[in-house]
């Protein structure tokens, strides 16, 4: 007997099994083109003209690049869309990239829009998106690059409810919620965006000993440092190296980090860890990892550069890292950003080259330079940087736990 189409979480009031259609059945496929690039008459005309790479996370998009005329709209396969009731679908190289049109437009020929027939509710078809996408690229062909047709993309089958009424209070949920992860979004990129920006005026620029910025009190001159100064540096020795057989469940030995560990911002996570045996971790203390150490990926991935914030459990490091643990006259995080700055990672990149596998000797990462001022100045820089992240990795949670909530949801609301 066939499982009943019923979401496992429904609005009150609402009963029965949802109904297979095509999305033939609920919206106008329309394709795109592109107007003669030789006419002038064609262009600039105030008529919005999308491309694929323009959609991104915005859910509504309003303003293109490039406009076309009402000439060029006549003289090419160019359609104008209806605002508010079209869904921009993206149908080659990159297949299911979706935005609902804001004002009336057109788009490439890399699309198949969908406008949304009467009867059936816009973002309740667009919160679809993902299951739309899936099976679009199940069906692309393509040699060069992988393409729907619209005739193809019309006779996907998808679940959808027979009352408008339904749709529409599912659609309004998720256009609520996706209003709540976009402004967190948002809220995170400012955060971001404004973090670089001091990052740029509070560290000297190439040539100066003085940056853009400083907290009161303080006017000497930075200087240069060599790493090895101001760090103790340490590795993995090569005849204390471990192989895949020393590897162990969790709870039976030591977290062993390595760089995939590390996330954009340098967090180390610490969870998802491989783990060494015991005996390998107490054979090398030396490198056993603590609070406030630094991780340089010194073989492949190299500068990928991780600060230990926390451990919940004891750790070492693999072959590929090397430990930085600051000393008395350094700053920990003021440390860590240093060696994170586009200047120091030039003269790593200097060193390293591009050969398929390369790799940076401790030896030559002690002698790298990098500015640096009194340990009052550092410890005031890497506080206050270090907040800035604080709040970043906050917001960030935020935005996960909306986005962990809004994937349960699609999950529990569709069929």
């Amino acid at each position: 007997m066939s499982e009943k189409k019923i979401p496992e979480i429904r609005f009150h009031g609402f009963e029965g099994e949802w109904e297979e259609k095509t999305i033939s059945d609920l919206a106008i496929i329309i394709g795109g083109g592109t107007p003669s690039t030789s006419n002038p008459d064609y262009w600039n005309g105030g008529i919005n003209w999308f491309v694929p790479t323009e959609l991104g996370d915005d859910i509504y998009v309003s303003k293109s690049a490039k406009q076309i005329s009402k000439r060029g709209i006549e003289n090419s396969s160019a359609k104008l869309l209806p605002a508010y009731q079209t869904i921009l679908f993206t149908s080659r190289a990159s297949i299911g990239k979706m935005a609902i049109l804001k004002k009336p437009g057109a788009t490439n020929q890399g699309f198949q829009s969908l406008v949304i027939k009467d009867g059936v509710d816009v973002y309740f078809v667009f919160s679809l998106g993902e299951k739309i996408k899936k099976k679009a690229e199940i069906i692309a062909s393509g040699s060069t690059f992988l393409e729907i047709s619209g005739k193809s993309l019309g006779n996907v089958f998808i679940y959808v409810s027979e009352f408008e009424e339904e749709q529409k209070r599912i659609g309004s949920l998720f256009s609520a919620l996706d209003r709540l992860i976009d402004r967190q979004r948002r809220k995170l990129e400012k955060l971001q965006t404004f973090k670089q920006a001091m990052l740029e005026k509070m560290f000297p620029k190439e040539g100066s000993l003085v940056p853009e910025i400083r907290f009161r009190g303080f006017t000497d001159p930075w200087e240069q440092r060599k790493l090895g100064d101001v760090v103790s540096l340490r590795g993995r020795i090569g005849f204390r190296g471990y192989k895949e057989t020393d590897l162990v469940s969790k709870g039976q030995g030591a977290i062993t980090f390595s760089p995939s560990d590390i996330d954009e911002m340098g967090n180390v996570s610490n969870d998802n860890n491989k783990y060494l045996s015991w005996e390998k971790y107490d054979e090398s203390p030396e490198i056993q990892v603590q609070v406030g150490d630094i991780l340089f990926t010194k073989t492949a991935s190299i500068g990928k550069i991780g600060y230990v914030r926390e451990l919940k459990e004891k750790a070492t490091i693999n072959p590929q890292f090397a430990l930085l643990t600051p000393n008395e006259n350094s700053n920990g995080y003021f440390t860590f950003l240093a060696v994170r700055s586009d200047d120091f990672m030039k003269q790593v990149r200097g060193i390293t080259g591009g050969s398929s596998v390369p790799t940076m000797s401790q030896e030559k990462l002690k002698e790298l330079i990098f500015m640096s001022p009194s340990i009052k100045e550092q410890k005031c820089i890497g506080l206050f940087i270090e907040n800035i992240d604080n709040l970043i990795i906050l917001h960030l949670r935020k935005l996960e736990k909306l986005q962990a909530i809004k994937r349960s949801l699609l999950q529990k609301m569709f069929v």
